[in-house]
């Protein structure tokens, strides 16, 4: 007990520790003694470890092999063994770390042929099927599909469906051993057994479950016969040979053969023999009244065909065969010429076969030709797909005729061709001045594609044509639904919503889902091209005819659809004299996207005439002097993808993607050729500086009648095109002073190489200039600064022109007035003056 004891328990009356190997107490101190084992019991002895050679039962007791076999199971298993298995579970290095008596095997292991230990799988394991009915259609055979063993009886018994030989093949190719028995009859559409591919014993057991769904008449048939095959009509072959040499019927069965009127006698003693049950006294009692029942509806007396090919091409072969003769030449009708497709030489005549469905063997019907005196027959079979391998055979077509002949089945391979163009091309800017191009093989390879040419070629982008838009006053736009935006657009309207009723709408088919997600795209794509099709500043200005612009949205180049822009196109521009006629658009010159149009050269540029499997390649066009710089180039790909890196900034290119083989013995090359390519049509990521101005570039001169001259130099590798440049200036000081910013496109730009400014203030002023591409505002330069003379103050001139001229006024009239004066006193004469006025003075 646990109660005042330094240890987990103690004896009870004297307080001792119980051993470490006891739970729930002891009766003295040893192992021996314990109530319970903590771990495991042996011998009427607590261990901690089962010894070598035992097995743990339960996880409390060590048992030998033979005790373990003896205990019995509580509840009877599909395995259908009643007594319990050794397992020695072991590592990935095969090496034994525990031991185990188990009622079932676990996954990965399977029950040993003698039935008393489980055994790791070597490959995949074993899969033991309980079956209790009748096979009567597909989808109960389907439920084999995989069994290796299958514990009861197979019994099929099935009148009607489609692909029944391939649907059997599928279900009964796995299965190696059967408990009972096996019963085939009343089975129209069956034409052969060979659906059994693995087939090995049938055990012959008796015994069914009670819940069986045989009557008595069965369950003595089960007793009796190990194989029944029966009223079969339409059956004429039984196992491969294969199975039915290495088939073993068990417990002294017999089997059983009748009415099967198109099963030949001596197939059945064939397979007897095989079996080795034709010998015995009983089968050949047996079956000499039952065979004679077989096989009374085709020829029986078969004669061997020799078939041999004559000639091969990459669509076609020439077979050569011997003339069946007859006693009575009336009898042949003519030959029927079987072949098909096939992956390997494993097959054989009715594999895959049955009588209801379309037959996997292709057929030539061929007249006896009696009149003809050659001993050979040729028969051409055509329409063949290259570098494919066909099996073929010739059988005869007789009348009322016990005899018979077919050929073995002859392989052979037609010769390659031309492969067809890559398919699933796509092209992916995912970094700067790199597309990443991938694809996937042919649908028609027609031989061994063991390399990819990928030519790739600039696009032209026409400076004359760009020129026609003035990117000043018609800006590009470049703002566009996100991906994320259609995303949530599209799973808007696929969104179950409720009705008015308050209930949820049932879930749409996958069919009804498709189309409406295509039908969401091509909403967009619609609403995109509207939108960026035409620009009209007054809506009311313009009309344009619907179904034209159907017809452009549909422009495809070959079998891939131009339905991606590269950048944004000049603007069409409305006409007020054609205001209510529709909008006619020549699309000779663009390729159409979903914004509108762009100049682009002709997708047949990129055609190499000379093809080589040198780096550059010149394109058919490049001896023209303005398109000399576009150079096509060449990569030899044994993948499916490329990465092709320095290219240019924004550019567009095109891209074309030819599958090859080797090159064969007379020195043929066989490549797609122009007529079927994949062609696609892809521009590069835009760089964040490709656009700058170089400031070192930036010259500025101002005259003495204040106009400024800006010149630079364009940005030399830019973002396509540079369309126009911005011109953003100021006053330093004048902190509310109006910006300004004049804008001029590259025309303009070239006039002059820059700008000239009229600048109305004096001082200093600031300046930066900002390229415009294809991809949109590039960055600002840094700040510059030019300054203008301040001109001469005309008030103070003026006043002091005044001042001067007051003082020299009143100098030149004090100079008059003294001069004048001067003069005038000069002319009078002199008077006396008397200071006696009075005074008259008299004479002497």
């Amino acid at each position: 007990m646990k109660f005042d004891c330094e240890c987990d328990y103690c004896i009870t009356d004297t307080r001792q520790c119980c051993h470490t190997y006891c739970i729930g107490g002891c009766t003295g101190p040893t192992k021996n003694d314990c109530i319970s084992c903590k771990y495991f019991i042996h011998n009427d002895k607590c261990i901690k470890d089962c010894p070598y050679n035992t097995y743990m039962l339960k996880s409390r007791r060590c048992v030998t092999k033979e005790q373990c076999n003896q205990h019995k199971k509580e509840k009877l298993s599909e395995n259908r063994h009643t007594h319990y298995l050794t397992l020695d579970v072991v590592d990935a290095y095969n090496t034994t770390i525990r031991r185990e008596c188990v009622p079932d095997c676990p996954e990965n292991y399977t029950i040993s042929k003698s039935g008393d230990y489980c055994q790791k799988c070597l490959g995949k394991c074993p899969k033991i099927c309980r079956i209790n009915k009748k096979i009567d259609s597909i989808s109960a055979a389907a439920e084999l599909t995989g069994c290796t063993y299958i514990a009861g009886q197979i019994i099929i018994q099935i009148d009607g469906g489609s692909d029944i030989g391939l649907e059997f093949e599928k279900s009964f190719r796995a299965i190696e051993e059967v408990e009972y028995h096996i019963k085939i009859v009343r089975s129209y559409p069956l034409v052969s057994l060979h659906f059994f591919k693995n087939l090995k014993v049938i055990h012959g057991k008796v015994g069914m479950d009670r819940d069986s769904e045989t009557d008595d008449e069965n369950a003595k048939e089960n007793r009796k016969y190990g194989l029944i095959v029966m009223d079969n009509q339409n059956l004429e072959e039984l196992f491969l040979p294969e199975v039915a040499k290495n088939l073993k019927i068990l417990n002294n069965k017999r089997v059983k053969f009748h009415f099967n009127r198109k099963l030949c006698e001596h197939k059945i003693r064939e397979f007897l023999s095989d079996v080795n049950l034709w010998n015995t006294v009983y089968n050949r009692t047996l079956n000499e009244n039952d065979v004679s029942t077989n096989g009374d509806l085709i020829p029986c007396n078969i004669t061997k065909i020799n078939l041999t090919v004559s000639d091969v091409n990459s669509d076609y072969v020439l077979l050569n065969w011997n003339k069946y003769n007859l006693t009575d030449d009336r009898m042949l009708i003519g030959y029927v010429l079987y072949y098909r497709e096939v992956t390997s030489k494993q097959v054989d005549i009715f594999q895959g076969q049955d009588a209801c469905s379309q037959s996997q063997w292709k057929k030539n019907d061929w007249d006896a030709n009696r009149n003809n005196t050659d001993k050979e027959m040729v028969g051409l079979i055509h329409n063949l797909t290259p570098w494919t391998m066909y099996a073929a055979y010739v059988k005869t077509l007789t009348f009322k005729s016990k005899k018979s002949a077919i050929s073995n089945i002859i392989f052979v391979k037609t010769l390659s061709a031309q492969p067809s163009a890559p398919t699933n091309l796509e092209v992916k800017a995912e970094n700067e001045n790199e597309l990443f191009v991938s694809w996937d093989k042919p649908l028609k390879p027609n031989g061994d594609i063991t390399h990819y040419k990928v030519y790739w070629k600039q696009g032209k982008l026409n400076r004359e044509e760009f020129d026609e838009r003035n990117y000043c006053l018609e800006k590009i736009v470049l703002d566009k639904p996100t991906k994320d935006e259609k995303k949530e657009e599209e799973e808007e309207e696929l969104q179950v919503k409720p009705n008015k009723d308050g209930c949820c709408t049932c879930p749409k088919f996958m069919k009804d889902v498709e189309q409406l997600k295509k039908n969401v795209q091509s909403r967009l794509k619609f609403e995109n091209a509207i939108k960026d099709l035409v620009y009209v500043k007054n809506k009311k200005a313009l009309s344009f005819d619907i179904k034209k612009l159907g017809e452009v949205l549909n422009i495809t180049y070959g079998n891939i659809s131009l339905s991606k822009h590269l950048f944004n196109p000049p603007l069409l521009k409305s006409n007020r004299s054609n205001v209510n006629k529709p909008l006619s658009i020549d699309t000779s010159k663009y390729i159409v996207g979903t914004s509108g149009f762009f100049p682009f050269e002709s997708p047949g540029n990129i055609d190499v005439e000379n093809e080589t499997d040198s780096d550059n390649v010149t394109c058919n066009d490049c001896s023209d002097s303005d398109d000399s710089d576009y150079i096509a180039m060449l990569a030899i790909v044994n993948g499916t993808n490329i990465t092709l890196t320095n290219l240019g900034h924004f550019q567009p290119y095109n891209i074309k993607v030819l599958a090859c083989q080797d090159t064969l013995e007379n020195g043929e090359k066989y490549c797609s050729d122009k007529s079927n390519i994949a062609l696609a049509f892809k521009r590069t990521l835009k760089s964040p500086t490709a656009d700058r101005i170089e400031h070192s570039t930036i010259r500025v001169s101002v005259n003495d009648s204040g106009k400024v001259n800006i010149t630079w130099d364009s940005p030399s590798d830019p973002n396509g095109l540079i369309v126009c440049f911005e011109i953003e200036y100021k006053p330093v000081h004048d902190y509310h002073g109006k910006v300004r910013k004049p804008c001029l496109t590259h025309s303009q730009y070239r006039e002059n190489m820059g700008y000239v400014l009229t600048v109305t203030g004096h001082g200093n002023h600031s300046f930066r200039i900002r390229a415009t591409s294809l991809a949109g505002p590039g960055t600002w330069t840094p700040e510059m600064y030019f300054h203008i003379n301040s001109p001469p103050d005309i008030l103070q001139g003026t006043i002091a022109g005044l001042i001067i001229g007051v003082v020299v006024f009143i100098i030149i009239l004090v100079v008059v007035v003294n001069v004048a004066k001067r003069k005038f006193l000069r002319k009078q004469e002199p008077t006396t003056i008397s200071i006696n006025p009075g005074y008259m003075q008299t004479s002497d």
